[in-house]
């Protein structure tokens, strides 16, 4: 339980660093009670590197700022992406881009929200069926008559187009 506290302490966010000698003395004095009640086998390097962890600590500052894990993790995700084992640094990166792209993209669509799902009648065909939506206080529903004048008006007023006009 002592070096379990040890290890917390160690692991804090927040830092003072006049408490250094306190904790080294916790764990000097953890260690001397594990070697009361265990065999000299128990120590190897790892419960060595404990009493040697708080000058790193009393140097660098607390652990938790310069730990590893969140990079450990982040190298997981980017593993799950690797679809072609003869060149995994590619899959990776589109893997990168890809959630980058559709990260940007439900950021942009939710300023807009969805006010009916139209479903095209037998009358119109598939093509014409389109989302309503309804973005920055305004909402505008584009009707297929308003579509056909609207491409009509692009064509005769675009200057391209007027020798086949």
């Amino acid at each position: 339980m002592r070096i379990s506290k040890v290890f917390r302490r160690i692991c804090n966010r927040v830092w003072d660093p006049s408490k250094i000698d306190s904790l080294r003395l916790d764990v000097v004095i953890s260690l001397a009670l594990i070697g009361m009640h265990f065999p000299p086998s128990i120590f190897d390097i790892m419960t060595h590197f404990l009493y040697h962890l708080m000058d790193k600590v009393d140097i660098c500052g607390p652990v938790a700022t310069r730990w590893m894990y969140p990079m450990e993790r982040y190298m997981k995700t980017l593993k799950t992406y690797v679809r072609n084992m003869a060149r995994p640094k590619v899959s990776m990166a589109k893997g990168y881009i890809r959630d980058e792209c559709l990260g940007f993209i439900i950021e942009y669509l939710q300023r807009f929200e969805v006010v009916q799902c139209r479903v095209w009648d037998v009358d119109e065909e598939e093509g014409d069926a389109r989302e309503i939506l309804k973005g920055v206080d305004m909402k505008f529903v584009m009707s297929s008559t308003l579509w056909d004048l609207a491409y009509q008006y692009i064509l005769t007023n675009i200057s391209i187009m007027s020798p086949w006009v």
